[in-house]
Order: C-alpha cells, then structure tokens, then sequence
C-alpha cells in the first residue's frame, strides 16, 4: 500500500508539474505579441500591464515592482530577449524541478539585482 500510494503520489507530482510548463508555455506566448517564440523588454513591460500577467507573475512570488529584474535573471545572455529555453529554465529554477537550495540561491540574484 506504501509503495502505491508513492507511485500516486509521483503521479500527481508528474502531472502538476506538466501543467506548470503548459501555463509558462501559454504565458510566453500570450506575452510573445509579434509570435517569435521570445520575449523582448518591451513586450515584458506590456505585459505587466495586464491584470491577468501581473497575477500570474505574483502567484510565482514574485513582486511585480521586481519584475524587471526578474526578467534581467531570465535573459542569460543579455540580448534584451528571453527565448523559450531561458524562459522555462528560468521559470523552472524558480517553480518546480529546483532543489530548495537553487531556488534560495535564484531568488538571492534577484534581491541583489534589485540593490545594483
């Protein structure tokens, strides 16, 4: 019966965690205006103007006054553009396949980018 109800219970973990990446999936691309499978600076800052975005952004536990931030976290590389890949890793290291110590470590980047 333990092992069962370990079985379920793995089950139910897989399957919130596909929906997680099918929301981000959808976010990025209700985000994404000009349909290029990334999202630039300014299509962020739009974004954040829908009720709908910011509320999701903040059921993430994150604060939209930090959102910027966030977003500068996000785009590795620097290009002022967050592709999918960015997106989802990003995403991920903060909900979802992160071990606790990543997720305290990615939300200490965000305070220290917030204080530079």
């Amino acid at each position: 019966l333990a092992k069962r109800d370990r079985l379920i219970m793995m089950d139910k973990e897989n399957r919130s965690r596909e929906a997680m990446a099918g929301h981000l999936i959808e976010l990025l691309e209700r985000i994404d205006d000009n349909n290029d499978g990334s999202i630039t600076r300014e299509e962020f800052v739009q974004a954040l103007k829908s009720k709908e975005t910011a509320s999701f952004i903040e059921a993430l536990e994150i604060d939209v006054n930090e959102a910027m931030s966030f977003y500068d976290l996000l785009d590795h590389d620097g290009n002022n553009s967050v592709d999918i890949f960015e997106w989802m890793d990003g995403m991920r290291r903060l909900k979802g396949d992160a071990k606790s110590s990543d997720l305290q470590q990615f939300r200490l980047e965000v305070r220290n980018e917030l204080q530079h």
